[in-house]
């Protein structure tokens, strides 16, 4: 963190020098949209206009928590304003669920003050953050449900017993090429928008998902669905892949990146595989 960096981060707090953008969550099998994505920007010309530099530094000054909570804010305000349909999902670190903010229920109150019904807000946890008091976390948890907030885990289904299944391994061509020229946060995302995808596909055939961990997913599906299943997700994922990409790697065909030994590769889009 530079001193630049630091005095940028306290006038964006102080100033809330923000910028929500609302990206929209498809619905593969209805080829619908039911909500959206609730994205942040720092000014565009900062040091910290990426995302991912963003909360490296309120990482390394100690307002990680201060930050997420104004970007929640923000994001529900601006959803509001905008009137947008469907479900509003928020990224929300754990650190701030299992602390101030469940002590405080900051935003239970950022949700009366915007109008919208807590229905409709869905607070997405995700597994990239240590939780150690995982009590604490399952209280967190039940207490935004009860509140009637949607949380969003990994969710898991049985396939009954008496159905004969199929199994799946999940996972992404090329991820790593786009971790390392997009930064670890732009990867999550990436993470998040294919469980998505998984999930409203399995959910539909009453299969079962699980989280391997990074961009490896299990799925068991019923023998009489998992050929159709399998076929949409590789094609949701290929429409799904450009949008990941900066407009000139998109409009390249993907991304040109400095390897171990300092030559430049080409590593092409993303893609889905399933085996």
């Amino acid at each position: 963190m530079t001193a630049q960096e630091a005095q940028w981060l306290k006038k964006i707090i102080a100033k809330e020098e923000l910028h929500v953008l609302f990206q929209p969550i498809v619905n593969a099998s209805q080829q619908a949209v039911y909500g959206y994505e609730a994205l942040i920007r720092g000014p565009r010309t900062s040091p910290l206009h990426s995302p991912l530099r963003l909360f490296e530094v309120a990482t390394q000054a100690g307002k990680l928590v201060e930050l997420d909570i104004l970007c929640r804010r923000l994001a529900i305000y601006r959803f509001a304003e905008l009137k947008l349909p469907g479900l509003l999902f928020l990224n929300v670190m754990p650190l701030t669920i299992v602390e101030r903010d469940f002590r405080e229920g900051l935003t239970l109150g950022f949700i009366r003050d915007s109008g919208l019904p807590p229905a409709r807000v869905v607070i997405e946890l995700t597994e990239h953050v240590p939780i150690h008091d995982y009590e604490l976390m399952r209280q967190a948890v039940d207490h935004y449900r009860t509140m009637g907030f949607q949380v969003a885990l990994y969710a898991k289904r049985r396939v009954s017993d008496e159905q004969g299944v199929a199994a799946a391994y999940v996972d992404l061509d090329n991820f790593k090429a786009f971790n390392d020229a997009y930064g670890y946060a732009r990867g999550d995302h990436i993470i998040i928008s294919l469980s998505r995808l998984l999930q409203a596909q399995v959910d539909n055939v009453g299969g079962f998902i699980g989280h391997i961990g990074g961009d490896d997913f299990m799925m068991l599906l019923p023998l009489d669905h998992w050929e159709s299943v399998c076929g949409q997700i590789l094609r949701s994922f290929e429409v799904m892949a450009p949008g990941f990409y900066e407009d000139a790697d998109r409009l390249r065909g993907g991304i040109q990146i400095e390897n171990r030994q300092n030559s430049i590769t080409f590593s092409p889009l993303l893609a889905c595989r399933l085996r």
